[in-house]
């Protein structure tokens, strides 16, 4: 008997959304289970948080506009079990949103389609999550504790002013992973704006507003005292969120913006149907019958700005689309909910059988994944060879530095970067930041160089030029390969 009750309790729910967390975290290239190496941005994020447990400042020892708590989270995790410890808080944070979506998956949906569902809109992740530790894996529980919290005004008329403090908090804690992630809050707050107003409820306009910013301050104050505390918060201004504009714009082309969108329209194309079905129904078919609609015109509006967000930035790299995936789990689940009606002659087993074999199907992508694809991406034995030269030329207090974007080269080998402008990539790095990286180079004089070919000669060859004569004055190419040169300081 009590195991029956457990079973249809939430707890045992949350328990299978533990399990589909940690089979979607594995992922991850943190992942302990893969012997796949981390790269590109994830392995920027890994070493500025590397950086950080060493002793260096964020944004004054180790530039580039990583958010505040993307650097919190890998400078936590890499002191709790370096790669294997962000991945802890990759399962954690995949946790939470999971049951956070499911629970905002109950507000449509009976719990046997809410959790359906939420696998299914959470699939994505397969595709999106790429290979981990990216911030919006990190914003995104933020995001559906902000949409559950929302709806729930749509569901009650009002907000308590816990939910509205939890609110403005989760709007800073999606603000300080990514700034651009905090468009959810923007369109609801101006939906519920426009209802407070034509009902007349003004007071509630400012006591709604006073609690919410009071959750965001909660939040965000303490990162502003550190930021002062250690004389990085114009930095931090400049690199990450003026900088974060920055790049947008250089990013942004009418073709790449058209490309972006025809790449996320397709990457979750059934999803976008069901929630064509979902609007249509509620808002034309069943318009006179449904009475408000405000909920549903928040929810258009959240999924049409969040899309537009997305794709006008220009560049269609799939984590960009996890932000997308709270915008469909109100219809999901409610088209799941009348899928489960129905069925509902059948009783309901016919639907716990299409469960079990979505989440067989989907365990079964995400194992081939796991031992076939992450496998040939770029492979821990080269990292480790290139780790073993750079070690081999230098001792632990050494610090060197990778022309290019081969920041996982820091980590593998143990070493530090020699300037804090730690990778050089076209379009990251402005002239006068180019320049001072240059003087810091020739200032500081790492005791080893590595530079990418590809990265480097052929994608930014002003970086070599400005260069040159310094390492050819000053350095003894030890060894190169179709990827890299090595330079070793002369004695």
């Amino acid at each position: 008997m009590q195991i029956k009750k457990f079973l249809k309790s939430d707890y045992f729910i949350f328990i299978l959304l533990f399990c589909y967390a940690f089979l979607l975290s594995l992922m991850s290239n943190c992942s302990p289970f893969t012997k796949s190496s981390i790269w590109g941005d994830s392995a920027a994020y890994m070493y500025s948080g590397y950086a950080t447990a060493n002793g260096l400042t964020p944004y004054v020892d180790v530039y580039y506009g990583q958010s505040p708590f993307m650097r919190l989270v890998n400078c936590l995790g890499w002191i709790i079990g370096g790669k294997a410890g962000v991945w802890l808080f990759e399962l954690a944070f995949m946790t939470l949103g999971l049951i956070f979506a499911y629970k905002t998956a109950r507000m449509f949906a009976s719990k046997i389609s809410a959790l359906i569902s939420v696998a299914a809109v959470y699939s994505l992740m397969a595709s999106y999550l790429q290979n981990g530790n990216f911030s919006e894996e990190y914003a995104l529980p933020f995001l559906i504790i902000g949409l559950y919290l929302v709806l729930k005004f749509f569901k009650d008329s009002t907000f308590t002013r816990l939910q509205l403090i939890g609110i403005g908090a989760s709007c800073a804690a999606a603000f300080n992973f990514k700034l651009n992630m905090i468009l959810l809050w923007g369109v609801f707050f101006v939906v519920i704006l426009i209802k407070l107003i034509m009902l007349k409820r003004y007071r509630d306009i400012f006591k709604y507003l006073a609690f919410a910013l009071l959750g965001f301050a909660i939040v965000e104050l303490p990162v502003v005292v550190y930021l002062l505390a250690v004389n990085a918060l114009g930095v931090y201004l400049s690199s990450g969120i003026f900088g974060a504009f920055a790049y947008a714009s250089n990013s942004s082309a009418s073709g790449s913006v058209f490309a972006s969108a025809k790449y996320f329209l397709l990457s979750s194309l059934p999803f976008f149907v069901l929630s064509a079905v979902y609007f249509v129904f509620k808002l034309i078919v069943k318009r006179k019958e449904n009475g408000s609609l405000w909920l549903d015109y928040a929810l258009l509006a959240n999924l049409a700005i969040t899309y537009i967000g997305i794709s006008i930035i220009g560049n269609a790299y799939e984590h960009y689309a996890m932000q997308i995936i709270p915008c469909f789990i109100a219809p999901v689940a409610w088209a799941f909910a009348q899928l489960e009606k129905i069925v509902a002659e059948y009783g309901k087993k016919i639907v716990i059988t299409v469960l079990a074999l979505f989440l067989i199907g989907v365990c079964g992508l995400n194992l081939y994944e796991v031992l076939n694809i992450n496998y040939e991406m770029l492979t821990a034995n080269e990292y480790r060879q290139v780790a073993d030269l750079i070690q081999s030329y230098t001792s632990k207090d050494d610090k060197i530095i990778v022309l290019g974007y081969d920041c996982n080269l820091y980590l593998s080998s143990d070493r530090l970067a020699a300037s804090k402008y730690y990778y050089q990539l076209p379009g990251s790095m402005f002239e006068n930041e180019r320049t001072e990286f240059v003087a810091e180079i020739i200032e500081n004089r790492p005791k080893f160089i590595v530079l990418s070919v590809k990265q480097i000669l052929e994608d930014y060859p002003q970086i070599y030029t400005d260069l040159k004569d310094f390492i050819e004055t000053n350095y003894t190419e030890v060894e190169s390969s179709d990827s890299y040169r090595f330079y070793a300081l002369n004695a």
